[in-house]
C-alpha cells in the first residue's frame, strides 16, 4: 500500500514536471559517468642506461624490460603513445664487477597529467664492468679438403690479428679467436675465401673487423711433404712468464730425392733473447701482452731439405711480467 501511495504522490500534477525533469537529467548523468569510466594500459617499455662512463659496460641486466601501466580517463588513455615513455636507470657512479640494485626512472615526452602510472620494478640489479680493449691472434678453422691429388702447403690470413672490446671480466679470459669454418670441397688451384671471425657472445664482445680475407696455396701431393713439428723456446728472460699461443708449426718440404723426412730430424724454436719486457709498451694494466715472434727451423744432419712453407710463420706468445 505505501509504494502505492508513493506512486500517487510522485505522479501527481504538482510535481510531476519537476520530477521528469529531474529524473531526466539523472538519466543523462549516469550516460556520462558511465561514458567517462576508467581505463587502463600497459606497455613493454627497454630499461636505458644512462650516465654511464665511456670506460665502463653494461654486462648483466635483471631484467631488459620492465612493464609501465597507466590509469585514467578513457578518453585520455587512447592518446597514450608507447613512444612517449622511457624508463631510465641512472649509472653515474656504479658499483663496478659486483651486482647492485638502482632505481628505475620513468619519463614521458608528453603531458599525462590526468593518468596515474605504475612500474612492475621500481629497483632493477645492473652488473657494471670495465671496458676492456685487445690484440688477439685469428686461428684458420678450416671444413673438407682439397682435390686429393693436392695439398695445401700455405695460408695467409689478412689480417692475421682482430681487436676484441667488452667487459674486462669477458675479454682477460680470451687468448684467440677462430674463424667460421672455412668449407673446402676439391678445389685444385690457388684460392681465396673470405670469412667471419667468432667471439664467445656477440652480444657482449665486439671484434674488429668482422671477416678477414684468407689466400690458399696448393701444390701437388706427389712433390711436398708434410710433417707437424713442435715448437719451442729459446732465450727467454727471467723477469717474465710466458705461454706459446701455438704449439705445433706444419712444415712442407721438399727433398733432392724424395726420401722419407722424419719429424723428431726438425727443431723449430722462436728466438726470445732480443726481447726486452721492461721496454714493453702494448703490455696491458696488468703486465701482459701478446706478442708475434718468427719461426726458425734447422735440420742439423739433412742438406737436401728445400723448404715450401712454414704454417704458421709467426708464432703468438701471452707473456705477463713478474
Amino acid at each position: 500500500m505505501k509504494s502505492i501511495e508513493f506512486l500517487k504522490t510522485f505522479f501527481s500534477r504538482k510535481s510531476f514536471l519537476p520530477k521528469i525533469v529531474a529524473l531526466g537529467f539523472a538519466v543523462l548523468l549516469w550516460f556520462y559517468i558511465g561514458s567517462k569510466k576508467v581505463g587502463s594500459v600497459s606497455f613493454n617499455i627497454n630499461v636505458v642506461p644512462i650516465n654511464l662512463s665511456a670506460d665502463m659496460v653494461v654486462t648483466e641486466f635483471q631484467k631488459k624490460s620492465v612493464v609501465v601501466t597507466l590509469r585514467g580517463n578513457k578518453e585520455d588513455i587512447k592518446n597514450v603513445s608507447k613512444k612517449s615513455i622511457s624508463v631510465e636507470v641512472d649509472l653515474r657512479n656504479p658499483v663496478v664487477g659486483k651486482l647492485a640494485k638502482y632505481d628505475l626512472n620513468i619519463n614521458f615526452s608528453e603531458q599525462y597529467d590526468s593518468l596515474k602510472y605504475e612500474l612492475s620494478d621500481r629497483k632493477m640489479f645492473v652488473l657494471v664492468d670495465r671496458k676492456a680493449v685487445k690484440r688477439v691472434p685469428i686461428n684458420l678453422k678450416i671444413e673438407g679438403k682439397v682435390e686429393e691429388s693436392f695439398v695445401i702447403v700455405n695460408t695467409k690470413m689478412n689480417p692475421e690479428y682482430c681487436t676484441i672490446s667488452g667487459a674486462e671480466s669477458e675479454i682477460n679470459s680470451i687468448e684467440s679467436v677462430e674463424t667460421e669454418p672455412v668449407v673446402i670441397s676439391g678445389e685444385k688451384t690457388n684460392f681465396k675465401k673470405s670469412v667471419r671471425i667468432t667471439v664467445p657472445d656477440r652480444e657482449k664482445i665486439g671484434v674488429q673487423p668482422e671477416f678477414i680475407t684468407v689466400n690458399f696455396m696448393l701444390s701437388p701431393e706427389k712433390d711436398v711433404i708434410k710433417i707437424s713439428v713442435p715448437v719451442s723456446v729459446r732465450g727467454a728472460g727471467h723477469n717474465y712468464d710466458y705461454k706459446i699461443l701455438t704449439k705445433n708449426i706444419d712444415l712442407f718440404l721438399k727433398t733432392d730425392e724424395d726420401k722419407r723426412v722424419d719429424e723428431s730430424e726438425a727443431e723449430a724454436y722462436i728466438d726470445m733473447s732480443s726481447y726486452d719486457v721492461r721496454y714493453d709498451q702494448d703490455m696491458n694494466s696488468e703486465g701482459v701482452a701478446i706478442k708475434d715472434f718468427p719461426v726458425k727451423v734447422i735440420f742439423d744432419k739433412r742438406k737436401d731439405i728445400n723448404f715450401v712453407s712454414i704454417v704458421p710463420e709467426t708464432i703468438s706468445i701471452k707473456i705477463r711480467r713478474k
